[in-house]
């Protein structure tokens, strides 16, 4: 069976010939001073001059919250390293941002813009976010359990407002939101403090060649999460150590998903790599609530993670999930090969209001699937009531499983030259 239909793919975005270096405003290299007011003022230059790219020259650098603009693209050159500041005072004010998939007012990611247009942040240069001076956030649960609460009770988005540490959410790294032709590419991120690359609400947006490094036990540090995007390519990137999901398709959570109303949409995922993770390759959801559709991912390697292929979601999450398509992927050394569930945090007390919007999760298509020791090779999971519908298998071969394959509650399964061995 075929999905997936063919869409454009975003182009570059359109940058004007126009240069400066943060030094020209006032930068120190050394890493011992902050440059976020240079930063800025290159950026407010190049704004004032119709666009143009501030450049990161090679050398050591201290950083505070980073904010875009229209038509700038942020170049980091070979040989730089930015060291961005553990004072958390260095990211306020709040900023309108999505907190896994909920929308809010909270510390501003790292590197952050808001409904702009042609937006690039491009080069070689390593990015360390310092995200140690976080995570022990993790454990205050006053912040996750206030934010679900508004969103569960519908609350007005200009009052959920936690930009404090006793709320304890951390920001994303790089979160470009409702924003149009965005490229990020070639840099290296580490340490993230929250999810790492976090493309929201934006249409037509390039993620290609970087790396991301984040411990196997940093809480959260999803490698590239986009949410409720439309027209995205993510190409050639190498993810070697994460704290949880890799690449990662949402488009929002509950009724905060069903209000904003935009599906995560024609995205293609393709010659990408990951290894050592505590999370999933390419992974579907849980906040799927917009619904997702129209994705392909290909040629694609992963090693010594989680789950290889995960679509994830459960009662009370209501939208979609169909027509998406996998080709030529490899998984080696995980606990799962093809997990589809709908019964991901089952038992969640902000599941929403209407516990019986059941998700509808269709038209997958797995081709070309390799896997290689697996605690379980292939595991697709309806619930009662709820079928998971039209699942197809092509050339699925498998190796040293555990358990091989395990379907339940799914309509009209299809499976042609299936290998377990």
């Amino acid at each position: 069976m075929r999905y997936f239909k063919e869409f454009e793919l975003p182009k570059k975005p359109v940058i004007p010939d126009y240069t400066v270096e943060i030094t020209q405003f006032g930068a120190k290299e050394g890493a011992k001073e902050l440059c976020t007011d240079a930063v800025k003022a290159a950026i407010e230059h190049c704004s004032e001059h119709g666009g143009g790219r501030v450049v990161f020259p090679k050398g050591s650098w201290l950083c505070g919250a980073i904010h875009m603009k229209s038509n700038i693209e942020l170049h980091f050159e070979e040989g730089c390293n930015v060291l961005f500041s553990k004072e958390k005072t260095d990211y306020l004010p709040v900023v309108y941002t999505s907190f896994e998939g909920i929308r809010c007012y909270n510390y501003s990611p790292l590197i952050y813009g808001y409904r702009l247009k042609n937006v690039a942040i491009t080069g070689s240069g390593v990015l360390d976010g310092n995200g140690s001076e976080w995570w022990s956030w993790k454990i205050n649960d006053d912040g996750i359990n206030a934010i679900y609460t508004a969103c569960m009770n519908n609350s007005p988005v200009e009052e959920r407002v936690y930009g404090e540490e006793r709320f304890g959410l951390r920001p994303c790294f790089l979160q470009l939101a409702e924003c149009e032709d965005v490229l990020i590419e070639g840099i290296t991120l580490k340490n993230s403090p929250f999810w790492t690359v976090h493309p929201v609400w934006c249409d037509r947006v390039t993620v290609r060649s970087l790396t991301l490094i984040n411990p196997f036990k940093s809480p959260n540090t999803d490698s590239i999460n986009v949410e409720a995007c439309n027209t995205v390519l993510v190409e050639n990137c190498n993810i070697l150590g994460g704290g949880d999901d890799i690449y990662t398709l949402k488009s929002g959570r509950g009724t905060d998903g069903w209000e904003v109303g935009k599906p995560c949409e024609n995205v293609l995922i393709r010659n990408c790599r990951a290894s050592d993770t505590n999370g999933g390759g390419i992974v579907i959801g849980s906040e799927m609530s917009g619904g997702v559709r129209n994705v392909l991912a290909e040629n694609c390697v992963f090693k010594n993670i989680m789950n290889g292929l995960k679509i994830k979601s459960k009662k009370g999450r209501g939208g979609y999930v169909k027509n998406i398509e996998y080709r030529n992927i490899t998984a080696e050394n995980v606990k799962f090969g093809i997990n589809v569930t709908l019964k991901y945090a089952y038992d969640d007390q902000f599941a929403g209001n209407d516990l019986e919007q059941m998700p509808e999760i269709e038209n997958l298509h797995y081709q070309d699937f390799k896997c290689r020791n697996a605690k379980e090779a292939v595991l697709i999971e309806g619930v009662d009531g709820c079928l998971i519908k039209n699942v197809s298998f092509e050339n699925i071969d498998i190796a040293n499983a555990d358990k091989g394959f395990c379907v339940e509650y799914t309509e009209n399964v299809d499976a042609k030259n299936v290998s377990v061995k």
